[in-house]
């Protein structure tokens, strides 16, 4: 006991704040409320429900093999039919993880809509592979989680449409299987952007949208003021260059960032990813570009529901305490943490998943949601502050006024945010996470 109290009071002794001065603060790109707000929320649920759920992981998990396969072909919309389907259920795993909005598939690489569309294909016939009957997948999504108070969006993939014959924003040149269709390029784009446009106009404000591989250079221009038009304040993942809330991918799923651990929220120009850039590197193309990660609560990079032993499958789940690391390889060095939430074939979040995610957010309260210290006081570049009493402690958050911006950052008030980290040790060991 007295050496863990000796520990924690040499760790609290003395926090030295450095102060750079690099641009003038008018020259320095700062957030938009959107991008600060997003930022704020430090993690938040990226749901993978799609044709995919019923076949197979992949992008796309439609391929030559199910796609016309007897008795249940991933060509058939009527083969996506989730029996208990329960949005509420889902929102409840949220809430014990603790974010504060989620974005969907609505459309993912086999071209199927969770939408009733009313996009036409080029011979004037409906674009028929959507949900089927009455059921509106979407809706339900923005309702509940309207009723919830969380935010929501959308993920609308560019960049594959089986049903299309579409792979890396282009359609593929050869032969078509049965029950895919027939487009030109040009084509292709249109019916894409009727049915963002359906997309972006039918479900309410949207937090967040996301662009899976980006967008092709010839729909920019049209990307861009239907944003603008539609959907001025939600940010746009891989947005840059069309959004004007743009946030960008780290270059990792679930790892310290490439460049790390020093992840900047600004960026020089829309395609610089990665851990970012600070603004004196960039001359004038530096903007506000803060980072996200995306990562799986299935082990293996698995997005999409994959069943578990116990549903009779080899699906594992990553253990808790490589979720901890994650936490803090991305929240704790400047990063959104993207987690998945893979909905099975019922329409549900599986137990052992919500059990997990309960488990996550229960850490992550205990952590950082109260603190044995208040407010530090900085006199001459250190920080002190006094806990009035004896306490234990492994860890300590701190903001302090920065001129660059890294974390937290306010066009009023440039903060940056320094987390000391529990480490397996006798002797205090201070990472600092800006």
């Amino acid at each position: 006991v007295r050496e863990t109290l000796e520990t924690a009071m040499r760790l609290l002794t003395v926090l030295t704040v450095t102060t750079c001065v690099a641009l003038p603060l008018n020259e320095m790109p700062v957030p938009t409320s959107p991008q600060l707000l997003w930022q704020r929320n430090e993690i938040m649920a990226l749901i993978h429900f799609n044709m995919a759920t019923f076949f197979k992981n992949g992008d796309p998990g439609c391929d030559s093999s199910n796609w016309n396969a007897p008795g249940h072909a991933s060509s058939d919309p009527s083969s996506f039919m989730p029996s208990e389907l329960n949005v509420s259920q889902w929102i409840e795993s949220m809430q014990a993880l603790g974010v504060k909005e989620a974005v969907l598939t609505a459309k993912h690489g086999c071209g199927f809509l969770l939408w009733p569309t009313n996009t036409t294909l080029p011979d004037g016939t409906p674009y028929h592979y959507h949900v089927p009957g009455s059921m509106n997948v979407l809706d339900q999504f923005s309702s509940g989680m309207r009723t919830a108070g969380l935010g929501h969006g959308f993920y609308y993939s560019l960049t594959n449409n089986f049903y299309l014959n579409v792979f890396g924003h282009s359609v593929r040149p050869g032969a078509l299987l049965p029950n895919q269709q027939n487009v030109t390029q040009d084509q292709f784009e249109r019916i894409a952007l009727q049915q963002v446009t359906e997309l972006w106009t039918s479900f309410g404000d949207l937090n967040e949208i996301w662009f899976d591989g980006g967008y092709s250079s010839d729909m920019q221009a049209a990307l861009s003021k239907l944003l603008a038009a539609k959907q001025p304040s939600a940010v746009g993942y891989n947005g840059g260059g069309i959004s004007p809330n743009p946030v960008r991918w780290s270059m990792t799923e679930g790892d310290v960032p490439p460049g790390g651990p020093d992840i900047w929220s600004t960026a020089c120009g829309d395609t610089d990813w990665g851990a970012g850039s600070p603004p004196e590197d960039c001359n004038s193309t530096s903007l506000f570009y803060p980072s996200g990660t995306d990562y799986t609560l299935q082990a293996g990079d698995t997005w999409f529901w994959e069943p578990g032993p116990e549903e009779g499958g080899t699906q594992k789940l990553r253990p808790l305490d490589e979720l901890i690391w994650t936490y803090h390889s991305t929240v704790g060095h400047n990063t959104v943490l993207e987690l998945d939430f893979a909905i099975n074939r019922h329409g549900l979040v599986e137990p052992s998943h919500a059990a997990l995610y309960r488990r996550l957010g229960d850490f992550i309260r205990e952590c950082y949601q109260s603190g044995v210290l208040g407010q530090a006081e900085t006199v001459g570049g250190v920080a002190v502050a006094e806990l009035g009493g004896m306490a234990v402690f492994d860890r300590v958050v701190m903001t302090v006024s920065y001129t660059h911006l890294r974390a937290h950052e306010t066009p009023e008030h440039l903060v940056c945010r320094l987390l000391l980290e529990k480490k397996k040790t006798t002797q205090p060991i201070v990472t600092t996470y800006i």
